[in-house]
């Protein structure tokens, strides 16, 4: 107290004092100034606590209120008993018959029960909450002792901790519990702002409480990260959600709208809520690191236990030991995704570790009550990107006992990864897990796992990308073939040398159907050879009846035969055989009999007309002309070609050339030759011409020709008809022209 101020006192009190005892003090007056210097003198004592140092214990002081180790002791009478706490605990020794209590550090939200508004607590707790944000230097805890609170919406200052006396779903057991009172976010976050980027942050801790929503308020979470404007806010550094339930609340537990930078959220449960426990998403790039959820537990949360929404890859995500049981909502009914504790909405390329995660589910089976539904997949992906998980120590419970007519959960639905599998990764980077017994590695970005069929039968090996090839480089092969690529590419499998300069050779293609059919192989070879004591190569045709099915070619010492065998190889027939004798071909056998057919499969035709015929389709043709022709030439020929001309109609002559031009017919008879319907010929193709093959000279003894005839006869007996009059002439000698012939009488 100074100076000024003690005469300040004493003024006052003499212009208190009577008028007849002007400038004087009685002794009245005189003790009620002193009590009041003293009064203010002890008040100012007081609030100068005394500061005790580190080393030093309070058995050396005598004040009310020291500050020692950062909290402030209030002197009480007593000592400390044995078995009470000693140092560092909330009582220390003072002097003989004293002893300190520790002050609490705390603001309790009883202190502004004056705001309670019949049972609602809204305004007590704000208080509380805003006098911890207006006292930052000194109490910036809200504690909340074990009862009931009906909150309306109240909102955590940045640096606000608020905590009570532990979250128990039991009614019968002190805890602090938070009961939703309308349509609103029970808890939201007012963080501070950053001018240079407008975001809102905010940091602090929540812990030891329960919140339990209004299934009728129709909306709100649990705690939003959000300001009382709807604002996001993000936490950041060392924010920590410890030891929460949140049961039943409209939208959902937790929100976490802007990511976070970083968070630690753990031991938390949540119960049937009809959104998500945890439901964690960004509004865009780098906007959350290092993100920890341990110890999440959740039972029948529609939408999934925990969702993460819109990540990127420039952050992490940490899940440890996670309880998921997919239980009967009894308050909101059973929605999407109720059955799957983890859900990825359009998050690419997120780092993901999962350490840690058993799923179950206690539904009853419908159709059966002694019978429990099996657990949906673990993991749910929805939207583009895929994140890239690892997880370890995964369970999902599928019991004997659970119906069978359900599909099997999978790790991540509809990515064939059987619920066994407790080890893994999916992404772009290698990934090998086990099933059973067998083991599977998986390279590359997974688009869709293993089939499980394939992987219970089997070790596999799967390469995944747009483009995925396998390579065998071998470092001894010759310059230019070290390099071998079986690639995949646009559904169509090859096979590749790849020479030092990066260009390559394709060798072999394996193509498929829009079915998934392996339709064609396809070799770009000089040669394929098959090497073996008896080489075999089958085609079998599926569309063929049972046990007639497979062609196989066969090559032994002395033949190369195409047989065809049963279903089970068990009994062939051959027909077709190429012989060899040493290594000079030896001749074609023809087990069965010869059919001569068209490219169709039917008999071709040869319409003879001005232009003539083609003898490409086939070896056997009929022969038609709609009047009379002549067929002076088959074009198209191959040298050896053999074609078997069959008449139908009397309408062609064949017309004779010994000329050389190319395709032209050298008959036997020397001439012209008019065959009748139902006459066949024969003729094989050498250098230029096509030459008859069917009958000696001596057998041609009909020529036909309008008028007597003038020509050489080629033999002595050989006829000649004129059909205008109707005679019949016969050789008598050879090469003399008209003279040749004598008209044949009666």
């Amino acid at each position: 107290m100074t100076t000024d101020e003690i005469h300040s006192l004493v003024d006052a009190a003499l212009q208190n004092s009577p008028p007849a005892q002007s400038r004087s003090i009685t002794a009245n007056i005189l003790r009620t100034l002193l009590k009041q210097i003293a009064g203010d003198l002890i008040s100012q004592q007081n609030n100068r606590l005394r500061r005790v140092p580190f080393n030093l214990g309070l058995t050396g002081v005598d004040d009310d209120e020291v500050q020692f180790q950062g909290a402030t002791w209030i002197k009480e009478a007593g000592t400390i008993a044995p078995g009470q706490a000693g140092y560092g605990g909330v009582l220390l020794p003072g002097k003989a018959g004293f002893r300190y209590r520790r002050k609490k550090d705390y603001i309790s939200v009883l202190d502004f029960a004056d705001r309670v508004v019949g049972s609602n607590w809204t305004m007590a707790l704000q208080a509380a909450l805003d006098a911890a944000k207006d006292n930052p230097l000194k109490r910036t805890n809200v504690y909340c002792p074990a009862q009931q609170y009906l909150i309306d919406q109240v909102v955590i200052p940045t640096g606000v901790n608020l905590f009570g006396d532990g979250a128990l779903e039991r009614g019968d057991r002190a805890s602090t519990k938070f009961i939703q009172n309308s349509a609103v976010d029970v808890i939201r976050i007012d963080g501070d702002i950053d001018t240079s980027s407008g975001r809102a942050y905010w940091f602090g801790k929540l812990y030891n409480f329960s919140i339990m929503g209004k299934p009728s308020a129709g909306s709100g979470y649990g705690i939003s990260f959000r300001r009382a404007d709807g604002t996001t806010v993000t936490p950041q550094d060392l924010t920590h959600i410890h030891n929460i339930i949140i049961r039943a609340t409209p939208s959902g537990g937790i929100e976490f709208p802007d990511g976070a930078l970083p968070l630690t959220v753990d031991t938390v449960k949540f119960l049937w809520c009809n959104g998500p426990g945890i439901d964690f998403a960004v509004t865009g790039a780098n906007k959350f690191q290092s993100c920890l959820f341990s110890g999440v537990s959740g039972d029948g949360n529609n939408g999934g236990l925990i969702r993460f929404k819109n990540l990127d890859a420039q952050g992490s995500i940490t899940i440890l030991n996670l309880k998921s049981e997919q239980r009967v909502n009894s308050h909101y009914g059973n929605v999407g995704m109720q059955n799957n504790p983890i859900v990825f909405d359009n998050c690419a390329g997120t780092p993901v570790t999962i350490l840690g995660a058993s799923h179950i589910c206690s539904w009853v089976y419908s159709s059966n009550p002694v019978v429990n539904n099996k657990p949906g997949s673990l993991i749910k992906v929805l939207g583009v990107g895929q994140p890239k998980i690892s997880w370890k120590g995964v369970s999902i419970r599928v019991r004997a006992t659970d119906t069978p007519t359900d599909p099997d959960p999978m790790i991540i639905d509809g990515q064939d990864i059987p619920y066994t599998v407790s080890e893994g990764k999916y992404g772009d980077f290698t990934s090998g897990h086990w099933s059973g017994t067998k083991l599977g590695v998986i390279f590359g970005k997974v688009a869709r796992w293993l089939g499980r069929s394939i992987l219970n039968e089997t070790h596999v090996v799967q390469v995944n990308g747009e483009v995925p090839a396998f390579s065998l480089f071998s470092t001894d092969s010759p310059a230019n073939q070290q390099h071998w690529l079986d690639v995949v590419s646009g559904g169509v499998r090859s096979k590749r040398l790849v020479k030092d300069d990066r260009n390559f050779t394709l060798y072999e293609r394996d193509v498929a159907d829009a079915n998934g059919l392996v339709i064609r192989k396809q070799f770009d070879l000089g040669e394929i050879r098959h090497t073996d004591a008896a080489p075999k190569q089958t085609i079998s045709n599926t569309s063929a009846a049972t046990d007639e099915k497979n062609w196989r070619w066969v090559a032994n010492a002395q033949e190369l035969i195409l047989q065809l065998f049963n279903d089970a190889y068990a009994a062939g027939v051959s027909g077709l055989g190429l012989r060899r004798n040493g290594t000079t071909p030896d001749g074609v056998t023809l087990r069965q009999r010869l059919i001569l057919t068209g490219s169709g499969g039917s008999l071709s035709s040869l319409n003879v007309s001005a232009a003539n015929g083609d003898a490409r389709p086939a070896s056997l043709f009929t022969v038609s002309a709609a009047s009379a022709q002549n067929l002076t030439f088959l074009g198209s020929g191959t040298v050896g070609q053999l074609v078997i001309l069959h008449f139908t109609d009397s309408n062609t002559t064949l017309v004779h050339s010994t000329a050389g031009a190319t395709g032209s017919l050298n008959l036997a008879g020397g001439r012209n030759w008019n065959p009748k319907a139902g006459d066949c010929i024969i003729f094989y193709r050498n250098g230029t011409t096509w030459e008859e093959v069917t009958r000696s000279a001596a057998a041609y003894t009909y020529v036909q020709a309008a008028g007597a005839p003038t020509v050489n006869a080629s033999r002595v007996g050989e006829e000649y008809f004129d059909p205008s009059a109707k005679i019949w002439y016969k050789a008598v000698q050879t090469g003399t022209g008209a003279t040749d012939w004598k008209p044949i009488t009666n």
